[in-house]
């Protein structure tokens, strides 16, 4: 088989990586999809990256289900406020 100049390429580039800036390096590797990306790390490494990532918090969960009034209610506070003791009810003014 004969050294062809797709050969030369591919080897110039593993030998000459090394010598880019960050900035190229990494403008090269996320031309990459995520799954080639990581698929040289185990998973203990991925995950020690993203605990580094989120300072050891946990991640919060996606979507809990409850529907759009639930997300609004998160938001903004409630009309209804409710006061540490005997219940007492008070509505916004207008």
């Amino acid at each position: 088989m004969s050294y062809t100049m797709e050969d030369f390429q591919r080897e110039y580039v593993k030998d000459h990586f090394s010598q880019l800036t960050l900035e190229e390096q990494k403008e090269i590797l996320e031309s990459l999809p995520p799954e080639q990306r990581l698929a040289g790390l185990s998973p203990e490494q991925i995950r020690q990256y993203l605990d580094q990532l989120t300072g050891g918090r946990p991640q919060r969960a996606g979507r809990s289900g409850r529907g759009k009034r639930a997300a609004l209610a998160m938001i903004a506070p409630s009309p209804v406020w409710v006061h540490p003791g005997p219940a007492v009810w008070v509505s916004p003014a207008r």
